[in-house]
């Protein structure tokens, strides 16, 4: 698992495999979802297939940067 980090201080984690080069597909989860939740079948099988798979926790999910002192977001 990788981690990038927002000029802000916020850390989002991802997951990048496959070649590079190749066609690349990103997997967003919905809200309050990890990414985990993207079976490994459906990921690994992308990327045998010959494709770069990009999956990530969004932020407040998962192993991502919980902004637990703000309130709630209104949907």
């Amino acid at each position: 698992m990788r981690t990038i980090k927002t000029p802000h201080g916020i850390t989002l984690n991802y997951q990048d495999e496959g070649n590079k080069h190749s066609p690349t597909v990103i997997l967003i989860m919905g809200l309050g979802a990890q990414m985990t939740v993207w079976p490994d079948s459906l990921y690994y099988g992308l990327v045998n297939n010959g494709f770069r798979v990009i999956r990530f926790d969004n932020r407040d999910s998962g192993l991502s940067t919980h902004l637990d002192h703000y309130p709630s977001p209104s949907l």
